[in-house]
């Protein structure tokens, strides 16, 4: 046993020699993750720790949802990578170009999905970026919430979604041109309920609605 023991450590039999991707989404570069992983070439199996793996991807590639690592002896390990799937497209006004965002809110490389609904973004000088993370899973939850709530509730579809980046807001603009102005760093739910219990003395229906802010907790105003 301490013969085997020697043997492995010592020598290069159990050292990374080759590192197989398995993707779930052709815009993954087997290429780019190998460059990341250059310095686990050569590094001994048996004292290759799995978390070390993953964090040196989710590092330079936050997209990637889930990471598992196989170890396949004596010399290669193997990876199966999943994709944050992509849920809107992004388009930004101030520098007129569009992004995909994943559902975990990191903007996706790949193009541009023909299906997904448009967020416009307001308050974000500079263009989004491969990879970077514009906004977190939460928030993008509550966009999806806050337009099932006001269709289930009030009978309120939606034309068009806006954030205002810098102030943290969730812009929903009704089919009759309304906005109604939501704080995305507070719970939905009683935002929009106050709307429900208002409804009557608003006049929803009425067209001269230019926006309700229901951003200040337990008050509601709208123009």
């Amino acid at each position: 046993m301490l013969g085997f023991v020697v043997f492995a450590t010592a020598s290069p039999y159990f050292n990374i020699k080759k590192i197989d991707v398995v993707r779930d989404n052709p815009n993954i570069s087997p290429a780019a993750i190998e460059a990341v992983l250059t310095d686990f070439y050569e590094k001994n199996m048996l004292f290759l720790r799995d978390a070390d793996v993953r964090s040196r991807l989710h590092a330079e590639f936050p997209e990637f949802r889930e990471i598992s690592v196989n170890e396949k002896w004596p010399s290669t390990i193997e990876l199966k990578i999943q994709v944050s799937p992509p849920m809107f497209t992004l388009f930004n006004t101030e520098t007129a170009n569009f992004s995909t965002v994943s559902e975990d809110g990191v903007i996706l490389a790949e193009s541009l999905g023909e299906n997904l609904s448009v967020v416009k973004v307001f308050q974000h000088p500079e263009p989004l970026l491969e990879r970077q993370e514009f906004i977190n899973a939460n928030s993008l939850q509550k966009i999806l919430d806050a337009q099932k709530m006001l269709l289930r509730e009030l009978g309120l579809p939606i034309s068009e979604v806006r954030i205002l980046s810098r102030a943290n807001e969730l812009h929903l603009v009704t089919r009759g041109e309304v906005a109604i102005w939501i704080d995305l760093s507070l719970p939905i739910e009683p935002q929009i309920q106050k709307l429900v219990l208002a409804e009557n003395e608003i006049d929803l229906g009425s067209n001269s609605l230019e926006h309700i802010d229901l951003r200040i907790p337990k008050q509601i105003f709208w123009k």
